[in-house]
């Protein structure tokens, strides 16, 4: 089997890329555009495909580009662009344009375009996907809603500069923002006058692939999708499509794969030399040029004759990753790198996409690399789920970032309520209590079922506890919302990576700084006084909500063989 590098760019950025040691210069690349944002009368467009072989030297500065999504329209007013995150060229898609009445609901603002994702080397761009169009603005009086953003792509409709533009303003929905792509970025769409449909969605920009590139393959979106889904390499969430960001993957791949037999078993050699005699000729005049000098020379192909046929065995370059059903007559041997931020990332959904996972038959690696953090969606998931491996597979996890559990929610504030009815003597009044709510549960950070290997150079992070609401409100006012846990919690403050958020009023703090993992604080109780015509009563009001349990560091941490321990914080279970 093939031995490859994997890495993947899963949100937009920008990123500096080294061809690990003792790969090919050849280098497969995968890239899907950021998609448009949606418009108040439209969808925005998928974003576009690039794909091809890429050469990069030793020495030359590579640059990863991730495209993110353009921003949604919202009432009157425009969608942001979608970012094009990188220092060469602008990729940036364009904004939406406003409604012509901000006061009317039917004069809506249309969507951003979406960034587009790109590879340069040196400088130089080799590989560009383009970003979808933004959806258009509705039309006032109801006049119906504007047409859906154009999908990245070539574009039909196009201006001299690499970015999509601006959509106009006035009338009586705003034009969706074009596309980022290059060499030219997709058109803003059309708008129209008051009582006419909506602003028309903006055009998608152009994939692009220089001519230096190999076996290129540039598809546009289709509708609110992405193209190129169907390559084994996609990974899925969403990426691409309108609404989302972008993403790429690189694949570098092994000089030269071979495998000798020792002491009785099958060893690979990744790389292998060769002992070369020095070569010369004489000239006519007795002189003597030496052509090569004698030494090693490491070997980037070989062949082997087989059935009176000479086969290159040196490892195959390949745009669409292919399985057989058969059993591998070797095991595979797969490194997935994990090269930007990414949240709620699965291990087994990202091998199920790749042609080259066999389970079973399977020696995996998955490196998270330094200053990279994998979080969770939300408390209720893992940020890194290791789960589904069939029995035989290997993995071997090297953390050199930073796993981090999302912080537990604030609880939501408990209140008290005193109605009265009438005057004087014929008044009466009735009194009502809410409970404040709990703290939500901190995340785990690291959730494990299938044996592993764990090299922890980084941080493996629990999610602290949610803070409780407070517990007391007066005639209808909250007593405070509790703060979010470490760990990036909501709540009326959001808790940071270290520190849970302060609660609003008399709701409790999340979990405290430096300890990622505990629980929140509950929230507070209180006496209100009421007065009302026949004296003043004291009423006690609701009890402050229980601060949530801090998260796991480590969920399954018994099926874990750890060789470096690194920074843990939280339990581990």
């Amino acid at each position: 089997m093939s031995q490859s590098v994997i890495y993947q760019y899963l949100t937009a950025g920008s990123f500096d890329v080294t061809v690990p040691s003792g790969y090919s210069n050849q280098v497969l690349v995968y890239a899907w555009g950021g998609g448009g944002g949606r418009g108040t009368g439209a969808v925005g467009g998928g974003g576009g495909y690039a794909a091809g072989v890429v050469n990069i030297n030793a020495g030359d500065s590579v640059t990863i580009s991730v495209g993110g999504h353009g921003g949604s329209g919202s009432g009157a007013s425009a969608g942001s662009e979608g970012l094009g995150n990188n220092p060469v060229i602008d990729l940036s898609g364009g904004t939406g344009a406003n409604g012509s009445d901000p006061e009317d609901n039917d004069a809506g603002g249309s969507g951003g375009g979406g960034a587009a994702s790109a590879v340069f080397v040196n400088g130089v761009a080799m590989l560009v996907a383009a970003g979808g169009g933004g959806g258009g603005g509705y039309g006032e009086d109801g006049a119906g809603g504007a047409t859906a953003g154009s999908p990245g792509g070539v574009a039909t409709k196009v201006y001299t500069v690499p970015r999509g533009q601006n959509g106009g303003t006035g009338g009586a929905g705003g034009s969706g923002g074009g596309g980022g792509g290059y060499p030219f970025g997709g058109a803003t769409g059309s708008f129209y006058g008051d009582d006419g449909p909506g602003g028309e969605g903006g055009y998608g920009g152009q994939n692009y692939a220089n001519a230096s590139v190999t076996s290129s393959s540039l598809l546009a979106g289709s509708g609110t999708n992405t193209a190129g889904t169907t390559n084994g390499y996609y990974p899925g969430k969403q990426l691409g499509t309108a609404g989302y960001d972008g993403c790429v993957i690189v694949v570098f791949q092994k000089l030269f794969t071979a495998w000798v037999k020792q002491s009785g078993s099958w060893k690979q050699v990744t790389n292998a030399y060769v002992k070369t005699p020095a070569t010369y000729y004489t000239t006519a005049t007795g002189a003597t040029v030496t052509v090569h000098s004698a030494g090693w020379k490491q070997i980037v192909r070989g062949w082997l004759k087989k059935d009176g046929v000479w086969q290159n065995i040196a490892t195959p370059l390949t745009l669409i990753s292919s399985k057989v059903s058969s059993t591998p007559s070797k095991r595979a041997s797969i490194n997935l790198v994990i090269a930007s931020n990414t949240s709620s990332y699965n291990l087994l959904d990202t091998l199920n996409t790749l042609g080259t996972y066999y389970p079973g038959y399977s020696d995996i690696t998955l490196t998270i690399n330094a200053g990279v953090t994998v979080d969770s969606n939300d408390s209720g998931g893992a940020a890194l789920t290791i789960d589904g491996l069939t029995s035989g597979d290997s993995l071997i996890i090297v953390n050199n970032g930073t796993i981090l559990g999302r912080g537990g929610s604030g609880g939501a504030a408990g209140w008290l309520k005193t109605v009265t009815v009438g005057s004087g003597k014929n008044s009466t009044t009735s009194t009502s209590v809410q409970d404040a709510g709990p703290g939500g549960t901190g995340g785990t950070a690291l959730s494990v079922t299938y044996i592993a290997t764990l090299e922890n150079n980084g941080v493996i992070r629990a999610g602290g506890g949610g803070g409780g609401g407070g517990g007391i409100g007066y005639n209808g006012a909250g007593g405070g919302q509790g703060g979010g846990g470490a760990g990036y919690g909501p709540g009326a403050n959001a808790g940071t990576l270290t520190a849970g958020g302060a609660g609003a009023g008399l709701g409790g703090a999340g979990g405290s700084s430096g300890a990622n993992g505990t629980a929140g604080t509950n929230g507070a109780t209180q006496t209100v006084t009421n007065s009302n015509g026949k004296g003043s009563t004291s009423v006690t009001g609701s009890a402050g909500g229980a601060g949530g349990v801090g998260g796991k560091a480590i969920a399954g941490y018994a099926k874990l063989t750890v060789t470096v321990t690194g920074t843990i914080v939280g339990a581990t279970a």
